[in-house]
């Protein structure tokens, strides 16, 4: 049936589920001794369940802290919770609070060997500017 809406041959949760798109996403990790996930706090209650239903019996999810001022990710928090054991890094933008995480400069000290970064897939049409 999905198929047929989607006028695609063969459908994938993912493909019309936000949510099981980001927990795919998080366990699509490049180096598969690492496990662990950091995710901000900013992410909805319904996410951060689905992350621990889908990724939670193989990785650990560790929740990062927010500038609470601003409803951004904490980005000197996130550098110092970043390990060997970090297969991925997710937030949402905008975030769950309605803040953009974007007005953050990337700064010259970050890690480059890092993990790669997970976000969202989409920004809906109505918050695009």
């Amino acid at each position: 049936m999905m198929g047929e809406l989607l006028n695609m041959d063969v459908v994938n949760v993912p493909v019309y589920d936000g949510l099981q798109a980001s927990a795919t996403a998080l366990r699509m990790r490049p180096h598969h001794r690492r496990r662990e996930a950091l995710v901000s706090r900013t992410v909805s209650t319904d996410r951060l369940s689905k992350f621990r239903d889908y990724c939670g019996h193989d990785m650990a999810i560790r929740l990062i802290g927010y500038d609470r001022a601003m409803g951004q990710l904490d980005l000197e928090l996130l550098r110092s919770h970043i390990s060997d054991q970090t297969a991925s890094v997710y937030f949402d933008n905008p975030s769950y609070l309605a803040s953009s995480s974007c007005t953050a400069r990337r700064s010259p000290a970050w890690p480059t060997t890092t993990a790669p970064c997970v976000s969202s897939a989409s920004t809906p049409s109505r918050w695009a500017s």
